[in-house]
């Protein structure tokens, strides 16, 4: 991770628990996305990474492939990125949500070489 100078930080807000799995979806592609426009550009380590397990098509079948080869990324958390920490210092508030019901932010990230 030492190579990486830069982040692109992406974050969406919502209004509570009901629209939690599309939006975390929305923010996976959309980092996904992001990754691949940077790769494009030139910087050939872009890394992209989403907040919590993949949520691409809710429940994984482990037993089976992947029926999205190639668009998984790792967790920040899962990673070792302290998630708080470095929105923190980009001046992005994260508070623990205690309820389903409270509005919450969901994160991405994108490492640029």
């Amino acid at each position: 991770m030492r190579c990486y100078r830069k982040a692109m930080l992406v974050v969406y807000e919502s209004a509570g628990a009901s629209g939690q799995r599309p939006l975390r979806k929305k923010v996976h592609k959309d980092v996904l996305a992001l990754e691949r426009e940077i790769f494009l550009d030139g910087f050939y380590k872009a890394l992209a990474f989403v907040a919590g397990p993949c949520n691409l098509c809710g429940m994984c079948d482990v037993s089976k492939p992947c029926k999205f080869p190639g668009e998984p990324r790792p967790a920040m958390e899962a990673s070792g990125i302290d998630v708080f920490a470095t929105f923190a210092r980009a001046g992005v508030k994260l508070d623990v949500v205690r309820d389903p019901a409270e509005p919450y932010k969901i994160c991405g990230m994108v490492l640029i070489e």
